[in-house]
C-alpha cells in the first residue's frame, strides 16, 4: 500500500535542512539552555551521540538495501530507544512504518508512526506521521479516528496533502458533500504539482451533482 508519494518530497526537503541547520539548532538550543561548567564536555557528548546516532541510521538503510527486515528492525529499535531526541530515531521509524505497511502489519505500522508524531525533534515530521497514521486508520474502517487526528490541526506546508486525505476519510464516511470540500481545498494547494491536480480533478469528478 504506497501513501506516501504525495509528501516524499517534503520530507527529503526536511532531511536536508537538518543537514544544513539541524547543527546549528542544536547549538541555538544549547546555548539558550545551558550555561554552566562543563560546556565542552557536555557539547563532545552531544557531538558523539549525533554521530553514533548517523552510523547507526546509515547502517539501517544498508539494511533495507539488502531487504534484510531483522536488520533493519534491530537498527531501528536501537535508535528509538538509545537515541529517541536524535533526527535519525525519527527519520529510523518512518522507515519501520513503511516496512511495516508493506507486510501488511497495520498495528505496526501505526505504532511507530505515533512515536514519530509524538517524539520527533525535526520540525514537519511529526505532520508527516500525523497524515500518515490518519491514512492507516482510514484503511482500518478507523475512519472516525483518522478525521479526529486531523482536524484543528496547523497543516503548515502540507495543507493540501492533508485536505486531500480528509476528503478521502469523509469519502469513506459517506459525507460527500465534505469530502468535495476538502477536495477543492486540496486542488488549489496543489497548484503547481499537475498530477495531483489530475487525480484531484477526477475525485472532483465522481462527486459531480454533489449537493
Amino acid at each position: 500500500m504506497d501513501i506516501y508519494a504525495s509528501e516524499d518530497q517534503q520530507v527529503e526537503a526536511i532531511k536536508q535542512w537538518w543537514k544544513k541547520n539541524g547543527r546549528s539548532l542544536i547549538i541555538a538550543v544549547i546555548i539558550s539552555a545551558v550555561a554552566v561548567v562543563g560546556w565542552r564536555g557536555w557539547q563532545d557528548e552531544q557531538r558523539a551521540q549525533s554521530e553514533a546516532a548517523s552510523i547507526e541510521y546509515q547502517r539501517m538503510l544498508a539494511e533495507v538495501e539488502q531487504n534484510n527486515l531483522e536488520g533493519v528492525y534491530s537498527r531501528g529499535k536501537r535508535l528509538t530507544g538509545s537515541y529517541p531526541n536524535s533526527p535519525y530515531a525519527a527519520f529510523a521509524s518512518l522507515q519501520m512504518a513503511r516496512i511495516a505497511l508493506l507486510q501488511e502489519d497495520m498495528e505496526g505500522a501505526a505504532a511507530y508512526l505515533r512515536w514519530v508524531m509524538e517524539s520527533s525533534t525535526v520540525p514537519g515530521l511529526d505532520k508527516v506521521a500525523r497524515l500518515r497514521l490518519a491514512r492507516v486508520l482510514n484503511s482500518q474502517g478507523r475512519s472516525a479516528a483518522a478525521l479526529v487526528l486531523l482536524d484543528g490541526v496547523d497543516a503548515g506546508t502540507f495543507l493540501a496533502d492533508f485536505e486531500e486525505t480528509k476528503g478521502d476519510i469523509h469519502l469513506t464516511l459517506g459525507n460527500k458533500v465534505e469530502a468535495r470540500n476538502a477536495y477543492n481545498n486540496a486542488l488549489a494547494g496543489y497548484s503547481e504539482i499537475q498530477e495531483k491536480q489530475t487525480l484531484l480533478k477526477m475525485k472532483l469528478d465522481d462527486l459531480a451533482g454533489v449537493e
